[in-house]
Protein backbone atom coordinates (compact mmCIF):
# COMPACT_ATOMS: atom_id res chain seq x y z
CA UNK A 1 0.00 0.00 0.00
CA UNK A 2 3.05 2.54 0.45
CA UNK A 3 4.38 1.87 -2.32
CA UNK A 4 0.99 2.21 -4.29
CA UNK A 5 0.62 5.62 -3.11
CA UNK A 6 4.51 6.55 -3.43
CA UNK A 7 4.09 5.95 -7.27
CA UNK A 8 1.00 8.05 -7.03
CA UNK A 9 2.66 10.51 -5.21
CA UNK A 10 5.42 10.86 -7.80
CA UNK A 11 3.06 10.91 -10.41
CA UNK A 12 0.92 13.65 -9.50
CA UNK A 13 4.03 15.68 -8.01
CA UNK A 14 5.88 15.29 -11.89
CA UNK A 15 2.54 16.94 -13.54
CA UNK A 16 2.42 19.77 -11.29
CA UNK A 17 6.35 20.19 -11.50
CA UNK A 18 7.30 18.97 -14.78
CA UNK A 19 4.25 19.09 -17.14
CA UNK A 20 2.70 22.43 -15.61
CA UNK A 21 -1.08 20.59 -14.64
CA UNK A 22 -2.67 22.95 -12.30
CA UNK A 23 -3.31 21.85 -9.17
CA UNK A 24 -7.33 22.30 -9.73
CA UNK A 25 -7.23 20.09 -12.67
CA UNK A 26 -4.65 17.24 -10.46
CA UNK A 27 -7.58 17.15 -7.24
CA UNK A 28 -10.01 16.83 -10.58
CA UNK A 29 -8.44 13.95 -11.41
CA UNK A 30 -7.21 12.18 -8.39
CA UNK A 31 -8.90 11.32 -4.67
CA UNK A 32 -6.76 12.97 -2.49
CA UNK A 33 -7.14 16.35 -0.70
CA UNK A 34 -5.99 19.64 -1.29
CA UNK A 35 -4.24 19.70 2.08
CA UNK A 36 -2.21 16.33 1.00
CA UNK A 37 -1.47 17.63 -2.22
CA UNK A 38 -0.06 21.31 -0.67
CA UNK A 39 2.17 19.04 1.47
CA UNK A 40 3.67 17.01 -1.17
CA UNK A 41 3.90 20.44 -3.05
CA UNK A 42 5.73 21.77 0.34
CA UNK A 43 7.93 18.78 0.76
CA UNK A 44 9.22 18.46 -2.83
CA UNK A 45 10.41 22.28 -3.29
CA UNK A 46 12.52 21.94 0.24
CA UNK A 47 13.58 18.90 -1.19
CA UNK A 48 15.01 19.93 -4.58
CA UNK A 49 15.80 23.80 -3.82
CA UNK A 50 12.71 24.86 -5.92
CA UNK A 51 11.07 27.32 -3.85
CA UNK A 52 13.32 30.55 -4.17
CA UNK A 53 13.84 32.09 -1.11
CA UNK A 54 12.87 35.54 -0.19
CA UNK A 55 12.72 38.21 2.41
CA UNK A 56 10.18 37.12 5.30
CA UNK A 57 7.49 39.44 5.08
CA UNK A 58 7.80 40.15 1.35
CA UNK A 59 4.43 41.49 0.00
CA UNK A 60 3.20 41.35 -3.95
CA UNK A 61 3.49 44.87 -5.50
CA UNK A 62 1.06 47.08 -7.33
CA UNK A 63 3.63 47.83 -10.58
CA UNK A 64 1.66 50.82 -11.09
CA UNK A 65 3.83 52.37 -14.20
CA UNK A 66 2.24 49.59 -15.94
CA UNK A 67 -1.30 50.77 -15.93
CA UNK A 68 -0.13 54.07 -17.33
CA UNK A 69 -2.18 55.48 -20.17
CA UNK A 70 -1.01 53.85 -23.29
CA UNK A 71 1.67 51.74 -21.90
CA UNK A 72 3.16 49.28 -23.98
CA UNK A 73 5.92 47.26 -23.29
CA UNK A 74 7.41 44.67 -26.06
CA UNK A 75 10.75 43.62 -25.84
CA UNK A 76 13.25 40.25 -25.72
CA UNK A 77 14.32 39.75 -22.71
CA UNK A 78 16.88 37.41 -20.93
CA UNK A 79 15.45 38.19 -17.58
CA UNK A 80 11.47 37.78 -16.32
CA UNK A 81 10.42 39.89 -13.28
CA UNK A 82 10.96 37.74 -10.15
CA UNK A 83 9.22 39.54 -7.53
CA UNK A 84 5.48 39.33 -6.92
CA UNK A 85 3.50 41.59 -8.46
CA UNK A 86 0.11 43.20 -9.89
CA UNK A 87 -0.56 45.25 -12.46
CA UNK A 88 -3.83 45.88 -14.60
CA UNK A 89 -2.62 45.59 -17.97
CA UNK A 90 -2.41 41.99 -19.16
CA UNK A 91 1.33 40.22 -19.68
CA UNK A 92 2.08 38.16 -22.18
CA UNK A 93 5.54 35.92 -22.01
CA UNK A 94 6.64 34.00 -24.92
CA UNK A 95 9.34 31.51 -24.27
CA UNK A 96 11.78 31.64 -27.33
CA UNK A 97 14.55 29.42 -25.66
CA UNK A 98 15.21 28.02 -21.64
CA UNK A 99 12.70 27.97 -19.01
CA UNK A 100 10.99 29.46 -15.77
CA UNK A 101 8.49 28.36 -13.56
CA UNK A 102 5.69 31.03 -13.60
CA UNK A 103 3.72 31.42 -10.84
CA UNK A 104 0.12 33.37 -11.65
CA UNK A 105 -2.40 33.65 -9.61
CA UNK A 106 -3.02 29.83 -7.28
CA UNK A 107 -1.17 27.92 -10.16
CA UNK A 108 2.27 27.28 -11.12
CA UNK A 109 3.70 26.09 -15.19
CA UNK A 110 6.87 24.96 -15.86
CA UNK A 111 7.32 27.13 -18.90
CA UNK A 112 9.85 25.47 -21.35
CA UNK A 113 10.80 26.81 -25.66
CA UNK A 114 7.62 27.77 -27.84
CA UNK A 115 5.25 27.84 -24.68
CA UNK A 116 3.37 30.70 -23.29
CA UNK A 117 1.89 31.69 -20.44
CA UNK A 118 -0.46 34.65 -19.80
CA UNK A 119 -1.48 37.11 -16.82
CA UNK A 120 -4.58 38.35 -16.96
CA UNK A 121 -6.10 41.77 -15.31
CA UNK A 122 -4.89 42.54 -11.76
CA UNK A 123 -3.49 38.71 -11.33
CA UNK A 124 -0.71 38.42 -8.80
CA UNK A 125 2.20 36.72 -11.13
CA UNK A 126 6.02 36.38 -11.08
CA UNK A 127 8.57 34.29 -12.62
CA UNK A 128 11.21 31.75 -10.76
CA UNK A 129 13.85 29.10 -11.50
CA UNK A 130 14.89 30.80 -14.91
CA UNK A 131 17.44 29.23 -16.96
CA UNK A 132 20.21 31.34 -18.08
CA UNK A 133 19.84 30.25 -21.54
CA UNK A 134 16.54 32.37 -21.49
CA UNK A 135 15.21 34.65 -23.95
CA UNK A 136 11.30 35.39 -24.09
CA UNK A 137 9.22 38.17 -25.94
CA UNK A 138 7.05 39.85 -23.22
CA UNK A 139 4.15 41.76 -23.81
CA UNK A 140 2.51 44.13 -21.27
CA UNK A 141 -0.27 45.89 -22.50
CA UNK A 142 -2.80 48.52 -21.00
CA UNK A 143 -5.79 49.50 -20.95
CA UNK A 144 -5.78 51.35 -24.11
CA UNK A 145 -4.42 48.66 -26.06
CA UNK A 146 -7.22 45.75 -25.05
CA UNK A 147 -9.84 48.25 -24.95
CA UNK A 148 -11.30 46.32 -28.62
CA UNK A 149 -10.27 42.85 -26.99
CA UNK A 150 -12.90 43.83 -23.61
CA UNK A 151 -15.75 45.20 -25.95
CA UNK A 152 -15.99 42.22 -27.61
CA UNK A 153 -15.32 39.38 -25.03
CA UNK A 154 -15.86 41.09 -21.73
CA UNK A 155 -14.18 39.62 -18.97
CA UNK A 156 -13.02 36.29 -20.85
CA UNK A 157 -9.65 35.84 -21.52
CA UNK A 158 -7.30 33.42 -22.91
CA UNK A 159 -5.53 30.72 -20.83
CA UNK A 160 -3.27 31.57 -18.34
CA UNK A 161 -0.61 28.29 -19.81
CA UNK A 162 -0.39 28.10 -23.33
CA UNK A 163 1.59 24.74 -24.39
CA UNK A 164 0.92 23.43 -27.91
CA UNK A 165 4.12 24.63 -29.72
CA UNK A 166 3.01 23.99 -33.07
CA UNK A 167 -0.14 26.41 -32.47
CA UNK A 168 2.06 28.98 -30.70
CA UNK A 169 4.46 29.15 -34.06
CA UNK A 170 2.04 32.21 -35.68
CA UNK A 171 1.91 33.88 -32.18
CA UNK A 172 5.84 34.15 -32.19
CA UNK A 173 5.80 35.09 -36.06
CA UNK A 174 3.41 37.99 -35.37
CA UNK A 175 4.97 39.08 -32.22
CA UNK A 176 8.54 39.14 -33.74
CA UNK A 177 6.60 41.26 -37.15
CA UNK A 178 5.71 43.60 -34.43
CA UNK A 179 8.98 43.57 -32.91
CA UNK A 180 10.83 44.50 -36.06
CA UNK A 181 8.49 47.47 -37.31
CA UNK A 182 10.68 50.40 -36.77
CA UNK A 183 7.86 53.06 -36.08
CA UNK A 184 5.84 52.08 -33.70
CA UNK A 185 2.77 54.24 -33.57
CA UNK A 186 -0.16 54.41 -31.72
CA UNK A 187 -2.24 53.03 -34.30
CA UNK A 188 -0.09 50.41 -35.40
CA UNK A 189 0.60 48.97 -31.53
CA UNK A 190 -3.30 48.97 -31.44
CA UNK A 191 -3.27 46.81 -34.79
CA UNK A 192 -1.00 43.90 -33.23
CA UNK A 193 -2.95 44.35 -30.22
CA UNK A 194 -5.94 43.16 -31.87
CA UNK A 195 -4.38 40.66 -34.40
CA UNK A 196 -2.46 38.89 -30.91
CA UNK A 197 -5.96 38.83 -29.15
CA UNK A 198 -7.99 37.72 -32.21
CA UNK A 199 -4.79 34.72 -32.77
CA UNK A 200 -5.04 33.71 -29.47
CA UNK A 201 -9.25 33.34 -29.29
CA UNK A 202 -8.69 31.26 -32.50
CA UNK A 203 -6.16 29.22 -31.18
CA UNK A 204 -7.12 28.21 -28.02
CA UNK A 205 -10.19 30.30 -26.85
CA UNK A 206 -11.54 31.90 -23.87
CA UNK A 207 -12.90 31.07 -20.72
CA UNK A 208 -14.66 32.84 -18.14
CA UNK A 209 -12.50 35.03 -15.39
CA UNK A 210 -12.45 33.63 -12.21
CA UNK A 211 -11.71 36.53 -9.54
CA UNK A 212 -9.71 35.08 -6.76
CA UNK A 213 -10.63 37.06 -3.09
CA UNK A 214 -7.64 38.56 -3.12
CA UNK A 215 -8.33 39.65 -6.51
CA UNK A 216 -11.36 40.81 -6.15
CA UNK A 217 -10.28 43.36 -3.22
CA UNK A 218 -7.52 44.76 -5.01
CA UNK A 219 -9.82 46.10 -7.47
CA UNK A 220 -12.05 47.75 -4.86
CA UNK A 221 -9.28 49.24 -3.07
CA UNK A 222 -7.53 50.54 -5.69
CA UNK A 223 -10.58 52.05 -6.86
CA UNK A 224 -11.51 53.77 -4.10
CA UNK A 225 -7.99 55.19 -3.84
CA UNK A 226 -7.98 56.22 -7.79
CA UNK A 227 -11.56 57.84 -7.51
CA UNK A 228 -10.96 59.65 -4.26
CA UNK A 229 -6.91 60.53 -3.77
CA UNK A 230 -8.22 64.61 -3.87
CA UNK A 231 -10.01 63.91 -1.02
CA UNK A 232 -8.96 63.80 2.74
CA UNK A 233 -9.52 59.84 2.81
CA UNK A 234 -7.46 57.69 5.36
CA UNK A 235 -7.33 54.00 6.14
CA UNK A 236 -10.33 54.76 8.46
CA UNK A 237 -12.86 56.48 5.75
CA UNK A 238 -11.85 53.33 3.91
CA UNK A 239 -12.90 50.93 6.66
CA UNK A 240 -16.16 52.61 7.46
CA UNK A 241 -16.51 52.66 3.03
CA UNK A 242 -16.13 49.22 2.56
CA UNK A 243 -17.50 48.11 5.93
CA UNK A 244 -14.87 46.72 7.62
CA UNK A 245 -13.02 47.61 10.99
CA UNK A 246 -9.64 49.45 10.42
CA UNK A 247 -7.22 46.52 12.02
CA UNK A 248 -9.21 44.02 9.37
CA UNK A 249 -8.96 46.40 6.22
CA UNK A 250 -5.28 47.14 6.94
CA UNK A 251 -4.57 43.98 6.87
CA UNK A 252 -6.86 42.76 4.13
CA UNK A 253 -5.19 46.21 2.26
CA UNK A 254 -1.52 45.18 2.88
CA UNK A 255 -2.54 41.80 1.36
CA UNK A 256 -4.47 42.38 -1.62
CA UNK A 257 -2.29 45.34 -2.78
CA UNK A 258 1.09 44.33 -1.21
CA UNK A 259 1.66 48.10 0.86
CA UNK A 260 0.62 50.21 3.51
CA UNK A 261 -2.31 52.37 2.71
CA UNK A 262 -1.05 55.77 3.47
CA UNK A 263 2.25 54.49 0.91
CA UNK A 264 -0.09 53.26 -1.62
CA UNK A 265 -2.26 56.56 -1.59
CA UNK A 266 1.24 59.08 -1.62
CA UNK A 267 2.63 56.84 -4.27
CA UNK A 268 -0.99 57.76 -6.11
CA UNK A 269 -0.61 61.28 -5.54
CA UNK A 270 2.89 61.83 -6.83
CA UNK A 271 1.93 60.07 -10.07
CA UNK A 272 -1.09 62.12 -10.54
CA UNK A 273 1.07 65.62 -9.78
CA UNK A 274 3.70 64.34 -12.46
CA UNK A 275 1.22 63.47 -14.73
CA UNK A 276 -0.29 66.88 -14.70
CA UNK A 277 2.76 68.50 -15.17
CA UNK A 278 3.84 66.42 -18.03
CA UNK A 279 0.63 67.29 -19.86
CA UNK A 280 -0.35 70.75 -21.39
CA UNK A 281 -3.02 70.90 -18.85
CA UNK A 282 0.03 71.54 -16.71
CA UNK A 283 2.04 73.94 -18.92
CA UNK A 284 0.71 76.95 -17.73
CA UNK A 285 0.25 75.87 -13.95
CA UNK A 286 1.38 76.30 -10.34
CA UNK A 287 3.17 73.59 -8.76
CA UNK A 288 1.39 74.41 -5.82
CA UNK A 289 -1.64 74.47 -7.18
CA UNK A 290 -1.19 70.75 -9.19
CA UNK A 291 0.16 69.82 -5.18
CA UNK A 292 -3.17 70.51 -3.25
CA UNK A 293 -5.29 69.38 -6.12
CA UNK A 294 -3.92 66.14 -6.21
CA UNK A 295 -4.70 65.37 -2.55
CA UNK A 296 -1.35 67.03 -0.55
CA UNK A 297 -1.77 69.54 2.02
CA UNK A 298 1.66 70.89 1.49
CA UNK A 299 4.38 70.89 -0.60
CA UNK A 300 6.89 69.53 2.07
CA UNK A 301 4.90 65.98 2.28
CA UNK A 302 4.70 66.22 -1.60
CA UNK A 303 8.52 66.46 -1.98
CA UNK A 304 9.19 63.86 0.35
CA UNK A 305 6.74 61.33 -0.38
CA UNK A 306 8.16 61.94 -4.32
CA UNK A 307 11.67 61.48 -2.84
CA UNK A 308 10.80 58.20 -1.37
CA UNK A 309 8.36 57.06 -4.63
CA UNK A 310 11.20 57.89 -6.80
CA UNK A 311 13.69 55.77 -4.81
CA UNK A 312 11.33 52.78 -4.57
CA UNK A 313 10.89 52.61 -8.46
CA UNK A 314 14.46 53.04 -9.16
CA UNK A 315 14.76 49.92 -6.59
CA UNK A 316 12.41 48.04 -8.73
CA UNK A 317 13.84 49.14 -11.93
Amino acid sequence: MENKNETLKEKILKSYFEDGISKEEILKKHLIGSDTLDFWIKEKENEDGRQKKRPSGESVNYESEADDDFHIFLKKEGFLLDMPHYHESVELICMLQGSARAHIGENVFQVKAGEICFSKRFQNHFYENQSRDLEAICVVLSHNFTHHFRQAEGDKTPPAYMKNTEYNKKIVELLQRWLDEEDKSFLLNCGYSNMLFDLLVKTYGLSDSVKTDSDRLAVKFIDYIENNYRSDISLSTMAKHFGYTKEYCSKLFNKSVGQHFNTFLNSVRVRKVEEIMSSKEGENRKITDIIYECGFSNQVTFYRHYKADKRERTKRS
